[in-house]
């Protein structure tokens, strides 16, 4: 009998060890009833798990399916309509032809992104560009454009800067396109730094002692944010807005000690320095109210003597280019 129950024990041992069951506790595998091969006591069954094979078959079948479900929707999911709206700077007709992308293409065949970073290098003045497709086959092109546009000339080049972001935008050949969408003339300083898809900054050029030898001395210096001595270019042109609005054609900012202006297409206006900016504004204003009917000779108002002003009119006063109005 002894023979036999240990025979049945071993077949026991065997058959759980093929069999998933639970770990053993302490005391099944070192107590008093435990055995060599095993608990004496029944384990309960546990269900089969699936095989690996079985599921890579689902997983394929899965793929397969999506495949085949993304193949039909591209062929039955085409482009309707292209629709946009029209902007302050830009037409509804321009944004949509400038897509690349025509009624009856597949609405897969495209990326939304691609269309969209297409638009943006096209149409300076876009501020950003969605593209969402529909079910019922319409394609919507939704764009939102810069507010407040500048430009300025730069090494014979007129280029595009954001009001709100100070990047910069587009570089033209001509001012024509900066004027037409009516942005602001700014005259920079010298050290400004501007490059398409930057931010505008400035550079200086620092003092260079005789003593040091110029290979041994770094010229250029470039600065992630404008430095406290060009701080004055905004806060110039932001009291300018604030006091003459749309009357501005234009500032030359480029020498901080001659700060000046043209209002109407005609009228030059000195500021000199910052310094009782506020002041001056005030008194250019009731200068220019008490002589606004005179005539539309060019005129040269100088208030940067706020206790002694100026104002004469006459042919021989020679105004920027960027003053005169766009022909065309």
């Amino acid at each position: 009998m002894k023979i036999k129950s240990t025979v049945q024990n071993a077949a026991a041992g065997v058959r759980d060890f093929f069999r998933a069951q639970k770990p053993r506790s302490f005391s099944e595998k070192f107590g008093r009833d435990a055995s060599f091969f095993g608990s004496r006591k029944p384990h309960k069954a546990t269900k089969p798990r699936a095989g690996w094979l079985t599921k890579l078959v689902l997983c394929s079948l899965a793929i397969i399916l999506l495949c085949v479900g993304l193949l039909l929707l591209s062929e039955l999911w085409r482009v309707d309509t292209v629709t946009s709206k029209d902007g302050s700077y830009y037409t509804a007709d321009t944004l949509i032809r400038l897509s690349g992308v025509e009624a009856g293409e597949a609405m897969l065949s495209f990326d939304a992104a691609d269309v969209s970073k297409r638009l943006k290098e096209a149409l300076p003045l876009l501020k950003t560009v969605k593209v969402r497709r529909h079910l019922n086959g319409e394609l919507e092109i939704r764009a939102t454009e810069e507010e407040k546009v500048y430009y300025t000339c730069y090494h014979r080049n007129y280029y595009l800067i954001s009001g709100e972001s100070l990047r910069v935008l587009g570089v033209f050949a001509t001012p024509d396109e900066a004027r037409r969408v009516g942005a602001l003339y700014i005259g920079l300083p010298e050290e400004a730094r501007v490059r398409v898809g930057q931010k505008l900054t400035y550079q200086y050029l620092p003092y260079v002692p005789e003593s040091v030898p110029e290979e041994q001395v770094t010229y250029e210096l470039e600065t992630a944010e404008p430095k406290e001595e060009y701080a004055y270019v905004l806060e110039f042109v932001a009291a300018i807005e604030s006091a003459f609005g749309g009357r501005a054609d234009g500032m030359e900012t480029a020498d901080r000690y001659d700060l000046w202006i043209v209002l109407d297409g005609r009228v030059q206006v000195c500021f000199g320095t910052m310094d009782e900016l506020d002041r001056k504004i005030e008194l250019a204003g009731r200068v220019l109210s008490e002589n606004s009917g005179t005539g539309d000779l060019p005129a040269r108002l100088d208030v940067s003597d706020p206790k002694r002003s100026t104002y004469r009119e006459g042919l021989q006063i020679e105004l920027p280019d960027w003053a005169s109005p766009m022909q065309g």
